[in-house]
């Protein structure tokens, strides 16, 4: 469940190079990432606990959910207080700012552990909170996106493609069975979420497909689930490679439709202004 509910806004550059990025339909979906990544990361803690051992009872609630909420509120609230003090009085010269931010999301992967929940749940409410005080054009915004896609991303895959065993797919029809299955339970469950959805709101045909398009895609926190699952032997090597499946087949899938649909929106929206 924690591998198909969360989803990458890695399409989400192309929707706003169209200019929809203001569109009703990719601020909700922007929104629903940011609610079901964080409920679908709570998931995993939840079963990484169980895994190590953990009773999973009335007490298991009433520590965890403090701390749930502790964490939650310290940098939600707390990390944008801070940043804001600290780039109106420290200039980014020297990278003193992209070191500080470094600094915060660190700071907040250790203190899950506190909150009894995986690292890369700190790390994602970081990154949410100090999301909307970096300016997108801004030096220290290209240097952040810079590291990410050149160096923290790339290891990351290593690291998980490495634990990859082909042979569990091409020499074992359960292999091929279990990647299958997932690729069409999330591209079916996406795709029927986004229909009730745009139905429920009214949205036109485009709206809905690049909606699809947004939230269909798997990649880091569904690395990030499998990768967890796989080292506490709660899930095996033909679930891992099914997630690598879903990965290398969702991602273009999803900015193919945000391309396509997007460029019909942005046009609509166009002849609606003219209009």
């Amino acid at each position: 469940a924690s591998l198909f509910g969360a989803h990458t806004l890695l399409a989400y550059p192309i929707a706003s190079r169209l200019g929809i990025a203001r569109n009703e339909a990719v601020a909700v979906s922007v929104g629903s990432t940011i609610i079901n990544t964080t409920l679908a990361l709570l998931v995993l803690a939840i079963i990484a606990d169980s895994a190590r051992g953990a009773d999973i009872g009335v007490w298991f609630w009433l520590r965890i959910g403090p701390g749930m909420a502790g964490l939650a509120s310290l940098i939600w609230w707390g990390l944008p207080w801070l940043a804001r003090w600290f780039f109106s009085n420290v200039p980014e010269k020297g990278g003193s700012q992209f070191l500080f931010v470094m600094a915060l999301l660190g700071a907040s992967a250790y203190l899950s552990y506190y909150a009894r929940m995986e690292p890369i749940i700190g790390a994602f409410l970081a990154g949410a909170a100090l999301n909307r005080l970096i300016p997108a054009q801004s030096a220290l915004m290209n240097r952040l996106e810079f590291v990410g896609s050149t160096i923290f991303i790339p290891f990351f895959l290593i690291s998980v493609g490495m634990l990859v065993d082909p042979g569990a797919i091409a020499g074992d029809s359960r292999g091929w069975l279990v990647a299958g299955a997932m690729v069409f339970i999330v591209i079916a469950g996406k795709w029927l979420a986004t229909a009730i959805a745009g139905a429920w709101f009214g949205y036109n045909r485009e709206e809905k497909r690049v909606m699809f398009g947004l939230s269909v895609v798997k990649a880091a926190s569904t690395l990030a689930a499998v990768l967890i699952g796989y080292e506490l032997e709660i899930l095996d090597a033909s679930v891992l490679n099914g997630a690598i499946a879903m990965i290398f087949i969702t991602c273009p899938l999803g900015a193919w439709m945000v391309d396509r649909y997007g460029r019909r929106l942005a046009a609509r929206s166009r002849e609606h202004i003219i209009k």
